[in-house]
């Protein structure tokens, strides 16, 4: 029933409330670097959602955002840039997206923007052959890879089962395919 679920989403925000993470540190050099890189001009929602979601890392507060824009309006730039900011705390990132097609695309963009630093980028899809994926899935259980590109978490939830992404995978499992979104999972290395 509808009260059960009212019931459900106040425990659920309760118990959040209690949880603290390590908070991230401020940005380094490198992070003034990439940005400082980004060949077109922000805009102000970039400029703001960068800062709320950056307020959030180096908060003690497991970070729970939304991030919504219109295709071609900077969502990826910002995921870019957060998913850099928690690599460099030594954390994995899966990144989620809706198509196998955008996950090349997003693969490419991440290789290229992130090119200068020591930062390990692979993809998760169809286009990899099964031996491939094999041995993402070996490097990402092993730590070498710092942010997964995928169309989907099946893979790394069988292969490697980080207990942070079990508790989501349900979650976001039931996300319409057919919108245009990217979720961070922070893995732990």
């Amino acid at each position: 029933s509808i009260v059960d679920i009212a019931k459900d989403l106040l425990k659920l925000y309760a118990n959040r409330e209690t949880i603290r993470r390590l908070s991230y540190g401020p940005d380094t050099p490198w992070q003034k670097q990439l940005e400082d890189s980004f060949q077109f001009q922000e805009t102000d929602d970039q400029i703001q959602a960068v800062a709320n979601i950056k307020k959030d890392l180096e908060g003690e507060k497991p970070m729970d955002r939304l991030l919504i824009g219109d295709v071609g309006f900077g969502k990826t730039e910002v995921s870019i840039r957060t998913a850099f900011k928690v690599a460099q705390e030594g954390k994995q990132i899966a990144i989620l997206v809706p198509t196998t097609v955008l996950a090349e695309q997003h693969y490419y963009l991440f290789k290229e923007r992130l090119a200068e630093f020591p930062v390990e980028v692979e993809m998760l899809s169809r286009f990899r052959d099964e031996g491939e994926q094999k041995k993402i899935v070996t490097r990402l259980q092993s730590g070498n890879i710092d942010i997964v590109i995928c169309r989907e978490l099946t893979k790394i939830y069988e292969e490697v089962r980080h207990e942070k992404i079990s508790e989501s995978l349900e979650h976001f499992s039931k996300t319409n395919p057919k919108g245009e979104f990217v979720i961070l999972f922070h893995l732990q290395k």
